[in-house]
């Protein structure tokens, strides 16, 4: 096989795995300022998983990922810890998160970290993965927007001074 032949492989392969293929153009972020202690920003992919940043208890972030039925990871009928990691335009952040059964959900674990959520608002697309198996892709389009009411909770030394 040519040099050429390769690459023109290479990149038709690359082009069929990039995760942003896998993004709904349509995909919109959202805020509800009526929801939590500042509002909610959040998403919906196509296949109905959903996406919440918010205001958590503990007076930082958090981030909650619900899971229409078809799609529920099957991670028991306990409550327990997972890493879930988050690829932003390729560069790889991993978080610890609760899985809670009962609501079909798993909330960030503590704050998320600020890179994570500084990602998130800068990026074009993002996919979820838990050990390997993808979970959900969403465009970031339209994230920073729906994040930046929740400033307050996302300065960290702002987070400190509560």
């Amino acid at each position: 096989m040519s040099r050429w032949s390769v690459r023109i492989l290479l990149l038709m392969v690359s082009a069929v795995m990039s995760p942003s293929h896998l993004v709904a153009d349509d995909t919109q972020w959202h805020f509800m300022d009526w929801v939590g202690l500042e509002g909610q920003a959040y998403a919906v992919e196509e296949n109905g998983t959903r996406i919440e940043v918010e205001c958590g208890n503990g007076g930082g972030p958090a981030i909650t990922l619900l899971f229409p039925s078809p799609l529920r990871p099957d991670w028991g009928s306990e409550a327990r810890r997972v890493n879930i990691r988050f690829e932003i335009d390729g560069k790889p952040f991993t978080d610890a998160f609760e899985w809670h059964p009962g609501g079909k959900s798993c909330g960030s674990v503590g704050f998320p970290s600020d890179r994570l959520i500084a990602a998130i608002r800068r990026g074009s697309h993002m996919v979820v993965r838990h050990d390997g198996t993808f979970r959900a892709a969403f465009t970031l389009k339209g994230s920073n927007a729906a994040i930046a009411p929740l400033s307050a909770c996302l300065d960290p030394p702002a987070r400190m001074a509560r």
